[in-house]
């Protein structure tokens, strides 16, 4: 679907966009992957160490509960992501206390080891720099999209190397806004100078990435970096699905040359 002048209209098959806006997180860089090894990891330490009333097992379990409880209410995943290695330490001081464990500052120590254990982690995916190399060669404008810290999110981009790439960066914690609310579509838009029917938006979040910018009138492709396919009751139907973002980048490398 795309926005113009308040009339809504189909766009039914991928097609070369002016603008491409991608989300970060699990789209061009790995940042879930490792998330449970590394859970596992701290709660085989913190039993190793301080030797509590149960083991690494039961811990790592209700670590997962925790994690599910926090990361499941909308306003704490905004408090949360925006002040991770908090909420990391939030979590894990919520295990405790559902364990009947009091040392509260070993709860912060393991939290503080998991969140550099993930940074430490994380990575590119293979092929994103290739991508974003194809985009911009082909005239593509790139636009970064993000939900998180807006410190964190920069730290990820100086790290990587990414910040030439885009032409717009919209943090929502910078802006005021946040995925999948159309309003920072709407902003990427103005700012580009560009219409919705110009533009296609790809990340690996049905909700976020997918919903919110179908909201906006935006082209959405799902990222389906974990390769399962759609799952049975999907918060949106995509326009188009890809696996990483270089299958995107070739795709679109196809469509220019056949045209």
């Amino acid at each position: 679907m795309f926005f113009e002048e308040g009339i809504m209209t189909k766009r039914t098959t991928l097609f070369v966009p002016e603008v491409l806006l991608l989300d970060l997180d699990d789209t061009i860089l790995s940042f879930n992957e490792g998330s449970d090894e590394a859970w596992a990891v701290v709660a085989s330490r913190f039993c190793i160490e301080w030797q509590p009333p149960f083991d690494e097992h039961e811990l790592y379990e209700k670590i997962l509960v925790c994690r599910e409880w926090y990361w499941g209410d909308p306003d704490r995943h905004k408090s949360g992501r925006e002040e991770i290695n908090r909420a990391r330490r939030e979590i894990m001081r919520n295990t405790l206390t559902a364990l009947q464990f009091s040392e509260m500052e070993a709860g912060n120590a393991a939290a503080n080891e998991y969140s550099r254990m993930r940074w430490d982690s994380m990575h590119l995916f293979e092929g994103s720099v290739e991508a974003l190399e194809k985009l911009r060669a082909m005239g593509i404008r790139l636009a970064l999209i993000t939900n998180g810290s807006s410190q964190i999110q920069r730290d990820k981009l100086r790290r990587f190397g990414l910040e030439a790439y885009f032409a717009e960066i919209l943090i929502d914690q910078e802006v005021g806004v946040s995925k999948p609310d159309p309003a920072i579509y709407y902003l990427a838009l103005e700012r580009l100078d560009v219409t919705a029917d110009r533009a296609i938006m790809v990340g690996d979040n049905l909700d976020w990435d997918v919903r919110g910018a179908q909201a906006a009138g935006i082209f959405a492709v799902w990222n389906d970096y974990l390769c399962q396919g759609l799952p049975e009751k999907p918060a949106a139907r995509p326009d188009a699905e890809v696996r990483t973002i270089l299958e995107l980048a070739q795709r679109l490398e196809s469509l220019r040359a056949a045209t």
